[in-house]
């Protein structure tokens, strides 16, 4: 090796000007489109993803479900990188289809936060897309049924800038300054500014199998009040015991929430003796909410992102899976038909729905 590059750097010197030049020219070149691809910059890039089927991810189990259609509903995904590389970045930046925003390390979450975070949320919403589903089929079938209990606030992220580090993703508020959390909204009157002494409240969260008292620090506000510091939801588990017919959940890659409105009518779709969806291949994204409004309980449409990334992620699948309709949540409707208009229109309806109500109602107008 030693004898070689002795014999290369004699070439070298002996090269004409023109050749040392440009072979000088090209090492730099090198060196340029090398750093270029190995340098990373704080900036995140969302991309089109891909479409699963529903039905894949949550499974009737009962024998005497076995033969009920799933129909062909999936779930939209896109991909999203934090602190890419140069030449992605750029890559990315003259592409329509995607989309570039900045990351701060300091203030936003960080992979791993995130990864966590949409593991949490994910399993949450495959949760609250097993108790509308199985609800709503029990007003048809009377022998489907499901039992449920609020357990707490699940943390699913703490901020960098206003969080308490003494809690953790995955921890539950069961009790604010001694008193049982009863629901989502029980909670937030009683974390309220009148139980904060000193930016400090008291609060009791189960980590694992651990209680732990957490005396948390909130940051004032400009206006007066506190910063929470980190994101919370309703957090309920399943008696499965108690719960017919049963169901296994499978593993996925996926995180995230968005796919609740789609999961829950497929779930919706298996429990029912015939295909609501009448043949029609759908796809769209959504949460869903369990929203109690004077003791009734109501199955909402919640907002999600990169809306516009799954509007494409649907016509690029388009192509291959016939897609007849797409429902998207209210909150997300308008820029969802910005996105139509520019990418897909004409090659699916666009419907947006409020309600998981409004999914079975549509489907009742099909013929």
């Amino acid at each position: 090796m030693i004898a070689f590059l002795k014999d290369l750097l004699n070439r070298f010197k002996r090269a004409r000007v023109v050749s040392k030049a440009l072979v000088i020219f090209s090492m730099l070149l090198w060196l340029v489109l090398l750093l270029v691809c190995v340098i990373k910059v704080n900036y995140t890039v969302v991309t089109p993803g891909y479409a699963s089927k529903a039905s894949e991810r949550i499974i009737i189990e009962n024998d005497d479900f076995k033969d009920n259609k799933t129909g062909q509903v999936y779930t939209l995904a896109v991909y999203s990188s934090n602190k890419v590389s140069i030449f992605r970045y750029m890559l990315s930046s003259i592409n329509k289809k995607y989309d570039v925003s900045e990351y701060n390390p300091k203030t936003d979450l960080s992979d791993l936060e995130e990864q966590n975070q949409g593991k949490i949320m994910m399993d949450l919403s495959v949760t609250k897309s097993l108790i509308a589903a199985y609800t709503e089929a029990s007003k048809i079938n009377n022998d489907i049924k499901i039992t449920y209990s609020f357990q707490g606030m699940i943390v699913e992220s703490v901020s960098h800038t206003y969080g308490d580090s003494q809690l953790m993703a995955g921890d539950i508020v069961t009790h604010v300054k001694g008193v049982k959390v009863e629901s989502e909204n029980h909670f937030w009157e009683i974390f309220s500014r009148d139980n904060i002494e000193n930016n400090r409240i008291l609060v009791t969260v189960k980590r694992g199998d651990i209680n732990k008292d957490l005396n948390l620090y909130l940051h004032s506000s400009d206006n007066g009040g506190y910063y929470v510091g980190f994101r919370t939801e309703a957090y309920y588990i399943i008696d499965q015991e108690n719960t017919y017919p049963a169901y296994s959940i499978k593993p996925t890659n996926t995180i995230g929430p968005s796919g609740g409105l789609l999961q829950t009518l497929s779930i919706y779709n298996s429990l029912l003796g015939e295909d609501i969806t009448k043949g029609k291949v759908v796809v769209g994204t959504g949460t869903i909410e369990l929203v109690y409004t004077d003791d009734k309980l109501e199955f909402t449409g919640g907002a999600i992102g990169a809306i516009r990334q799954k509007i494409i992620t649907a016509y690029e699948c388009n192509r291959i899976n016939n897609i007849d309709v797409f429902f998207v949540d209210s909150y997300d409707y308008d820029d969802a038909l910005a996105a139509y208009n520019e990418f897909a229109k004409g090659s699916f309806d666009l419907v947006k729905v409020e309600k998981f109500s409004d999914i079975i109602n549509y489907f009742a107008g099909v013929e």
